[in-house]
């Protein structure tokens, strides 16, 4: 079963207070920095959020629009077919606390409840803030840049153990470890509105490597990975509702469980007297 995993009232710090933030900011003040802008962040009622992930061999782009109240999300993935070269788009949706998703496998739309899948209320939609929550805590490993309009923040390299724990935070926390990823190359780069302390856009760099194909390093199976994500539409969502006929054609998670291991007899049995015949 998929799991949904993921989620302006002007700030109390203005954004004056912040003018001692500069080229040579402490980890302190970009601390404070991300802090400010999370609450801003945080008091929108709705946002977009625009990503484009691309690598050697993947890729994949989506439209994200959610709104805190009432608490609603409307996701499009879109992915090129490997082999057909058609492109895949897969939809999913939350209203009235019912999740929504596209199974392809079995060709249907399937519902459960939203805290199923970690939607509990409008503190649960945060994608922005959670990263930046997360940047919190390496903030000592990043730099300010004052551009114009606009904060930068940006670490890059994997030259000591702070930055290559961060890198592989970015790259997927606790199961970027436990696979045993090892990271090759960091960029990340996250720019911040002066005025409103707004999230406008992230991009980052991620090269990587198994442990296990490093013994013939000309071998190592090396990939890399590119992200860029965009903020937009800031309490500008129009009200998200499920189209009709999602609502009407979607099915319970226990019946599109028995749809798939019934799918999953059925190929076997196909595949049954393939095996007799070789024999």
């Amino acid at each position: 079963m998929k799991k949904y995993g993921l989620a302006v009232v002007s700030v109390l710090i203005s954004a004056g207070a912040l003018t001692a933030c500069g080229d040579n900011a402490t980890g302190e003040e970009i601390e404070q920095l991300l802090t400010d802008s999370n609450e801003a962040m945080g008091n929108l009622n709705s946002y977009a959020v625009e990503t484009a992930m691309h690598s050697d061999d993947f890729e994949n782009n989506a439209i994200l629009q959610l709104t805190r109240d009432p608490v609603a999300l409307t996701n499009e993935h879109r992915q090129p077919d490997a082999v057909s070269g058609e492109t895949d788009v897969n939809r999913e949706f939350i209203e009235d606390g019912i999740y929504y998703y596209e199974e392809p496998s079995i060709g249907e739309w399937i519902k459960f409840d939203a805290e199923e899948a970690g939607i509990t209320g409008a503190e649960s939609l945060r994608p922005a803030e959670a990263q930046l929550d997360m940047l919190k805590q390496y903030s000592g490993q990043l730099e300010l840049n004052d551009k114009g309009d606009d904060y930068i923040l940006s670490a890059s390299g994997t030259e000591d153990e702070e930055l290559q724990e961060l890198a592989l935070e970015m790259a997927g926390g606790q199961q970027a470890k436990e696979m045993g990823l090892e990271v090759t190359d960091f960029d990340i780069e996250i720019v911040i509105d002066k005025s409103s302390l707004l999230q406008k856009e992230a991009t980052m760099t991620l090269g990587f490597q198994m442990p296990n194909q490093q013994e013939n390093e000309e071998e190592a199976d090396m990939q890399t990975q590119s992200l860029t994500t965009t903020y937009s539409q800031f309490n500008e969502v129009e009200d998200i509702h499920v189209p009709e006929d999602v609502v009407n054609e979607a099915i319970d998670i226990e019946e599109a469980q028995e749809r798939m291991e019934q799918q999953q007899a059925e190929l076997e049995q196909e595949a049954q007297p393939n095996e007799d015949s070789e024999e």
